[in-house]
């Protein structure tokens, strides 16, 4: 049980840091490696936080706009639920795989 609130405790302060630091310009939400692979952060379903590349909550249109057809997710399940759904992805026109990883407390 401890394990299990530490490993989600940690995820929503990690991603309300790494949104705090999109708000403030200091980090890109994703980016652009070559034509063909753009490497991000988790894509979120829901934020109207703003920043340099617009509303987060936007961030899954625009990779439909940027032509992305895959995503791949290394999360954990839990921390999936802030991010478009397998049918929401399809609907978008991006498949998305799914990596099943272990995170260790405090990694």
């Amino acid at each position: 049980w401890t394990a299990d609130f530490m490993k989600t405790t940690s995820f929503r302060v990690s991603l309300q840091y790494k949104i705090i630091r999109y708000k403030k310009g200091q980090i890109n939400w994703f980016d652009k490696i070559t034509d063909n692979l753009y490497l991000g952060a988790i894509p979120l379903k829901k934020s109207s936080t703003s920043g340099s590349q617009g509303r987060l909550g936007d961030v899954p249109g625009k990779l439909s706009e940027l032509n992305i057809k895959a995503v791949i997710s290394c999360n954990e399940e839990f921390e999936r639920v802030v991010t478009p759904s397998l049918a929401e992805w399809e609907k978008l026109g991006i498949h998305q795989y799914r990596v099943r990883i272990f995170q260790p407390t405090g990694s």
